[in-house]
């Protein structure tokens, strides 16, 4: 999905419901990518929103399991 500045019409796409598919959808890429990660390795995780159940609370989750 394009920023909003660049879309501003997505603005009415966002909802609750929106905002639980992408945080599930950034746990998903998440739990992925530490499967994938080499011993030792090291992980960045960054997102494109300012959401906080999609960063915050996705890494609490992560950093919890």
């Amino acid at each position: 999905m394009p920023e909003l500045p660049e879309a501003p019409d997505g603005i009415g796409e966002w909802s609750p419901e929106h905002v639980e598919m992408c945080a599930a959808r950034q746990w998903d890429i998440l739990q992925d990518a530490y499967i994938m990660l080499k011993p030792g390795g090291s992980l960045a995780y960054s997102t494109c929103t300012f959401n906080r159940k999609e960063n915050e609370d996705t890494i609490s989750r992560f950093l919890d399991s």
